[in-house]
């Protein structure tokens, strides 16, 4: 069961990666145009900068984000595979009540993860039902506060 959860940790973190690079990406190419129209706002007189310099801010970092982006899928999708087979080795009451939540909510971050790249509801929903069952009858531990505060995040996207 370990080994499954650590290659589904390190799944998660390589579609984490990815995921940032799209981010980085979408932020640097704002700031270019940012940049641009504001060069084109106050003229070329003003800012001391060339318009060749302009428009290769806008290219800076180019990536092909599509392919990104299917390969933090692709990423998100292994690591869900491998907590849920985690999950299902061995009977719940086998295994050890935090190794269970653990990676309960280790599979709902990669669910979530998952829905920030697809927006397809029925990952967010998955998510949640597996955060309901990580914290039921265990609402109040205080060991399960980052699984209450993933189901919150879970649930600013629900809305």
């Amino acid at each position: 069961m370990l080994i499954a959860v650590y290659k589904g940790a390190s799944y998660l973190e390589m579609a984490e990666m990815y995921s940032r690079q799209l981010t980085f990406f979408r932020n640097n190419t704002q700031l270019a145009k940012k940049i641009k129209s504001s060069w084109e706002t106050f003229g070329p007189g003003t800012l001391k900068l060339p318009e060749e310099l302009v428009d290769k801010m806008g290219k800076y970092i180019s990536i092909d984000n599509e392919k990104i982006q299917k390969e933090a899928i692709d990423a998100y999708k292994i690591a869900e595979g491998e907590f849920e087979r985690a999950l299902g080795l061995r009977p719940t009451s086998n295994v050890g009540r935090n190794t269970l939540w653990n990676c309960q909510a280790l599979l709902a971050n990669a669910y979530l993860g998952h829905f920030r790249l697809s927006r397809d509801k029925a990952i967010l929903t998955k998510a949640m039902n597996l955060i309901n069952n990580a914290l039921k009858d265990k609402e109040s531990s205080p060991y399960l506060a980052p699984v209450r505060e993933l189901k919150k995040l879970i649930l600013a996207y629900k809305t």
